[in-house]
């Protein structure tokens, strides 16, 4: 669909025709998917933004001046909707890594009860969950617990973007966590 006629069903959306909003989904749908791919590192947080994205032009196409400029303005919003997304995710990441950093230090000092038989069982699975990261996993472990790097360090030094970092940290931490929660890990 060019831009014209995206500019006329945006017209019959601002006039109350839902079916035209049906078709500019349609229409905008999978140039807005590449355009966020592009910029997330998570499928589900473009499928997110992208439902966001589209809500809200829904909800201000009043807004929209016609001039054929629609694509573009509907992926102003979804950029907007994405870096919002993102950095309330890095803030989500940072508070974990803050946690976890905490735990590790509590669980290098010696156990309180005196129960070292408990820790040394804690610590052998933890070596086990560490051992089932999936590939890469234990380079970003390695890079951020060990040599302390930020996660725009390794970011640089992997030739990835911070949010592909923050992402991949978190799953890697998650899934450590309930690795961690299980008892009857092998």
């Amino acid at each position: 669909m060019n831009h014209a006629e995206l500019d006329e069903l945006a017209g019959r959306v601002q006039q109350g025709d839902h079916d035209a909003f049906t078709q500019l989904v349609h229409a905008v749908t999978p140039e807005l998917r590449h355009f966020l791919s592009a910029r997330a590192a998570s499928v589900d947080v473009v499928e997110d933004v992208i439902h966001t994205t589209l809500l809200t032009a829904y909800q201000h196409i009043g807004l929209y001046e016609r001039r054929g400029t629609f694509l573009a303005w509907v992926k102003g919003i979804g950029r907007n909707l994405l870096l919002k997304e993102l950095h309330r995710r890095e803030r989500y990441v940072t508070v974990e890594e803050d946690l976890l950093e905490r735990l590790a230090h509590e669980a290098a000092l010696p156990p309180e009860n005196g129960n070292e038989e408990e820790e040394q069982e804690l610590q052998a699975r933890l070596k086990r969950c560490l051992q089932k990261l999936p590939e890469g996993g234990w380079q970003l472990i390695q890079l951020r617990y060990f040599q302390r790097q930020s996660v725009r360090e390794m970011a640089t030094a992997l030739g990835r973007t911070e949010s592909w970092v923050a992402v991949n940290l978190f799953r890697i931490r998650q899934g450590l966590r309930e690795c961690m929660q299980r008892r009857d890990t092998p």
